[in-house]
């Protein structure tokens, strides 16, 4: 029996609560994610760095082969919109509404948004860490829309999550020295592992993820590249202290 929108609706805040993330199966059509992908394929990588505001990570020239390597070997794209036009119709008024309900505000929106590449093949893994030590925020009022625009699993360098309630504490980071981030918590990278799940997801998937929910990622060892959306939903209520927010996230994030 299909559940209604209220037992949806209950379970789906019950998870996110206590576990920290919540696994929306199908919330995009598979063919948003193909025109995606395929934008991303015709990209003219050389012009992306004169974009202002974007930054992108490329794997380096020892690294990348372009027989196995997808989009000319890039990572990461910060501000993807910017340059992917398709991206922006990700930011769906029910993605909101459902991203501010979960959070419990009415005051929601969007913020930044990213594409993340896994590349096959190469020894690329994210430490664990909590995105509100990035965000130095306050009230820990976000979470991050993760769309799925391929299918991963744990294998190909999906996601995993450190289940825990949305109410914990942003812990102190130690210093990284994986290209794109500059602190994890060694702690939780040395003991926990063994807690991280990492859901199987199709095309169109979104994972919610509170922005105190630990999360990394292992290498991608499929030969095919995992790529996804990151977008970043935060409260209004933190508008007030953005001069603080943003000074306080540009010296967490030190030099990536």
């Amino acid at each position: 029996m299909k559940p209604t929108n209220e037992q949806f609706e209950s379970d789906a805040y019950k998870q996110f609560s206590t576990k920290g993330y919540f696994h929306y199966k199908g919330f995009f059509s598979l063919d948003h994610c193909s025109a995606i992908i395929q934008d991303l394929e015709c990209l003219e990588h050389d012009s992306i760095r004169t974009i202002v505001g974007t930054k992108s990570v490329y794997l380096s020239d020892e690294v990348y082969n372009p027989a196995f390597h997808s989009f000319a070997g890039l990572t990461y794209l910060q501000k993807s919109s910017a340059v992917l036009d398709k991206i922006s119709f990700l930011k769906t008024p029910r993605l909101l509404r459902f991203s501010s309900w979960l959070l419990g505000v009415a005051d929601a929106f969007f913020s930044e948004d990213e594409i993340h590449i896994r590349q096959p093949l190469a020894t690329h893994s994210i430490p664990s860490h909590q995105d509100n030590f990035y965000f130095a925020l306050e009230r820990p009022l976000a979470l991050t829309c993760y769309v799925y625009l391929t299918a991963q699993s744990m294998k190909s360098g999906s996601l995993g999550f450190l289940p825990a309630s949305i109410d914990s504490a942003t812990d102190i980071h130690d210093s990284s020295h994986v290209l794109g981030f500059s602190s994890y918590n060694q702690r939780i990278e040395s003991q926990n592992l063994g807690n991280f799940e990492y859901p199987e997801t199709s095309p169109g998937d979104v994972i919610f993820h509170h922005c105190n929910t630990y999360h990394r990622a292992n290498s991608n060892e499929t030969d095919r590249a995992s790529v996804s959306a990151s977008i970043r939903v935060f409260s209004a209520a933190n508008i007030k202290k953005s001069a603080n927010i943003h000074n306080a996230y540009l010296k967490n994030i030190g030099s990536t």
